[in-house]
């Protein structure tokens, strides 16, 4: 367990852990936020539960956000975490996620890049996507909330990426021009509250959201964000229409794309 804000030391390689665990901690690690870009290569199978879990009750500390540039690396196992926030006050960060990394969340919890200060870089290829999902052993749609960016960084980057089992309630309302029904929410599983001035999203699948896949959540311009994004099981809209720069939506209810 990695408490606080500890990590491993620069140089360190090579670790194996196996047969660990038991019913309450089931993992070989538990580490708080900012060790992520600190773990070492290694191997991390053969235990109770074969996940590196991270979560902000772990920091026990102030600095339950990732606060400092990290590398989300490829351990061969998969992340479980209680949600992250990528950057903090006055603590701008870059998180790097390496291709292949599968990320499962907890339910009700999300990924969330703070301000444009701070980036999340998320770039897999076509054999080794890079999997966002829910921890459930049997997840259901609505199991997490999803990715939502604050605002944007030009370095910004969601490419070959799945995203399942997410569009949970996101707490959040009022923004774009498709509400969910007899309802002001917005639930999605990726939400975008300032407007694009840079392909961010290239080759993505959205799967299984309880709300809409892609929430444009911004007044301006109506850039397309699904032009190589593909849905499938999408409870309502593929991506919902943004404001105008007045902050008004269409006298008559905007399109909502479905998905099979």
């Amino acid at each position: 367990m990695l408490n606080g804000t500890a990590g491993f030391a620069e140089g360190s390689s090579d670790l194996s852990i196996w047969g660990a665990g038991n019913e309450a901690r089931p993992h070989p690690m538990m580490v708080n936020p900012n060790a992520l870009g600190t773990l070492p290569a290694g191997t991390y199978t053969g235990n109770v539960e074969d996940t590196v879990y991270v979560g902000p009750s772990i920091a026990s500390s102030s600095v339950y956000y990732l606060g400092a540039d990290a590398t989300l690396r490829d351990l061969r196992v998969p992340y479980r975490l209680e949600g992250l926030q990528v950057g903090g006050p006055d603590a701008p960060a870059k998180l790097t996620i390496e291709a292949g990394v599968e990320l499962r969340f907890e339910p009700e919890t999300l990924l969330r890049v703070v301000d444009a200060s701070s980036t999340l870089v998320a770039a897999g290829t076509a054999v080794k996507p890079i999997v966002f999902t829910s921890a459930r052993e049997h997840p259901t749609a609505g199991a997490w909330a999803g990715i939502a960016f604050d605002e944007l960084n030009p370095e910004d980057r969601l490419e070959s990426v799945v995203v399942r089992y997410a569009g949970g309630p996101c707490q959040c309302s009022g923004f774009g021009c498709n509400d969910l029904p007899d309802s002001f929410d917005v639930s999605s599983a990726l939400l975008v509250f300032k407007e694009s001035v840079a392909p961010f999203l290239a080759n993505a699948r959205i799967e299984d959201s309880a709300g809409h896949g892609i929430l444009r959540g911004w007044d301006g311009a109506d850039v397309d964000l699904a032009a190589s994004t593909t849905f499938a099981r999408i409870a309502e809209c593929t991506q919902t229409a943004p404001k105008d720069a007045g902050g008004r939506c269409p006298s008559e209810p905007p399109a909502c794309p479905r998905s099979p």
